[in-house]
This record gives C-alpha cells, sequence and structure tokens, in this order.
C-alpha cells in the first residue's frame, strides 16, 4: 500500500513539475520569439568585416519545442498563437537560412582569400555588394516583407563575385604553372660544335 501511495505521490509531483514548465513556457515564449524575429537578417564584424547570419538559438528552441509538443498530440496542451504562427514559416526558415549561409559563406571567402593586389580589380563590385547587405544588417528582419526577393538577388551577386574572383585566382595559378615550367629549362640551348680532329690530318705519302 505504501509503494503505490509513493507511486501516486511521484505521479502528482511530476504531473505538477510538468505544468509549471509548461505555464512558464507559454507565458514566456510570445515576447521571446517576436524579440528575435525583429532582429536584423544579418550582423557584421567591424573587426573583420566578416559577416554572419544572425537567427537566435531561441527561435530554434521554439521551433523544436513546438514541433515537440505537436507530437505529443495531448488535448490538455494547447500552443500558443505566437508559437504555432512562428512553426507555420517553419520551412520558410530553413530557407532562408540555407540560402544566408550560402551568401555567407561566400562572401567571407572573398573577404578571407582576396589579396591587396587584386583588391582594387574588385573594389568597385565589393562597394556595391556591401550596400546590399547593409540593408540586411540595419533594416530587414525576420518579419520584413519581400525577404526572399531580397536573398535571391543578393545571393546571385555574392555568387557572381566569388566567381570572379575564384577564376582570377585559377587564372593566375595557371600562368605561375606555365612561367615555372619556362623557368625550369632555358628557351635555347647553345650546341657545342663538334670537331673531328682525324678527319682534319691530311695523310702524308
Amino acid at each position: 500500500m505504501l509503494v503505490f501511495q509513493k507511486y501516486d505521490q511521484m505521479i502528482q509531483l511530476l504531473g505538477s513539475f510538468e505544468q509549471n514548465i509548461y505555464t512558464n513556457w507559454t507565458s514566456n515564449v510570445g515576447s521571446v520569439s517576436e524579440l528575435n524575429l525583429d532582429l536584423p537578417l544579418l550582423t557584421r564584424s567591424e573587426s573583420t568585416k566578416l559577416i554572419s547570419v544572425n537567427f537566435d538559438p531561441q527561435l530554434v528552441s521554439v521551433l523544436r519545442e513546438v514541433r515537440y509538443l505537436q507530437s505529443l498530440k495531448r488535448e490538455d496542451i494547447v500552443i500558443p498563437d505566437s508559437a504555432a504562427s512562428i512553426y507555420a514559416k517553419n520551412d520558410l526558415f530553413r530557407q532562408y537560412l540555407a540560402n544566408l549561409d550560402l551568401i555567407v559563406s561566400r562572401y567571407n571567402k572573398v573577404r578571407n582569400t582576396i589579396l591587396d593586389v587584386e583588391f582594387p580589380l574588385i573594389e568597385g563590385q565589393l562597394n556595391q555588394l556591401d550596400v546590399q547587405l547593409d540593408k540586411a544588417i540595419t533594416t530587414l528582419n525576420w518579419k520584413s516583407e519581400a525577404v526572399w526577393d531580397y536573398i535571391e538577388d543578393t545571393r546571385q551577386k555574392t555568387g557572381d563575385l566569388e566567381q570572379r574572383v575564384s577564376s582570377s585566382k585559377d587564372n593566375v595559378d595557371s600562368m605561375n604553372t606555365i612561367m615555372a615550367k619556362w623557368s625550369s629549362s632555358p628557351l635555347y640551348e647553345k650546341k657545342e660544335k663538334s670537331t673531328d680532329c682525324d678527319s682534319a690530318l691530311i695523310p702524308l705519302l
């Protein structure tokens, strides 16, 4: 009998703990989500000029938690409208993140690999791209209109610049390889003139 009593007490404690966790989550998830959705799409390091995607880990947690609660299929669990509306855009956020990650990777590759002597060749295009990226750093957030159109356009421009830099470096590498082959052997070799001493002798009779 004592074992059953302890069991019932434990079930009640777990139920109370679960309810407290759920209540706290529902009371905070709306404000946390709205706050993080208002963040800009990208951030930039002032020291390195490199950029990064600005999707807060708290939003990732919200998406996971909503997915988990939905999988329980319990009638006593009601997901707040704010969290449900965010989860309804889960696939869209994944699309945003995948393409923003590609933009960041390409842009940072250019910044990290460009040489000082090469910089003047792309300075104009890079400055134009920086103006484009500043919109995602200062103005556009995760709730803005036409975010996908902006991402597609920026992805194309970043890809064009990265491809231009890569092609330029490939051309330089090819020229260096050719010049290395040339320097390893002379273009013209002077052959020594052979002298046949025996043929120069006139036999005496």
